[in-house]
């Protein structure tokens, strides 16, 4: 009989070291589950950043297209001699833009915006760069309707 409570107790070690084990295992993954998860979310708020960015560098080079340096509205097209607007520049959260303007006709070839026949309006391409994340805005402004 000593015995047999001997071997009790043995396969109650055994099963209470067993548990023990699954159970550290299992805290393991979770927590290595909520690392990725909150990396995931930090790369949302980065996705975020980087697409206000973009946003941010479309309105720099429409400002390019449409104003003077010294910020004064003039009619459509006041800066339109220009070949290309180019500009980078940061926001205050870190993130950056990388922008371009040039003028293209009706088939999205791009020529030169003084050939004022062939010009059907022109794109702008914005990368926003937020740590990780990248993100690209590109759009077609039409300055000629009679297509």
């Amino acid at each position: 009989m000593n015995h047999t409570i001997k071997q009790k107790g043995q396969i109650m070690m055994l099963i209470v070291v067993i548990m023990g084990g699954l159970a550290l295992s299992a805290s393991g993954i979770a927590g290595l589950l909520m690392f990725f998860e909150v990396q995931r979310s930090n790369d949302a708020a980065s996705s975020a950043m980087a697409g206000f960015a973009a946003d941010a560098g479309v309105e720099k080079a429409l400002s390019c297209y449409y104003h003077t340096p010294g910020d004064t509205l003039f009619p459509l097209g006041y800066n339109a001699a220009m070949d290309v607007c180019v500009d980078s520049g940061s926001l205050h959260n870190g993130a950056t833009y990388d922008t371009r303007l040039w003028c293209v006709d009706w088939s999205m070839n791009r020529v030169s915006c003084l050939d004022n026949a062939s010009v059907a309006g022109f794109k702008v391409r914005s990368i926003g760069v937020s740590q990780r994340a990248e993100r690209i805005l590109e759009t077609f402004y039409a300055t000629q309707f009679n297509h």
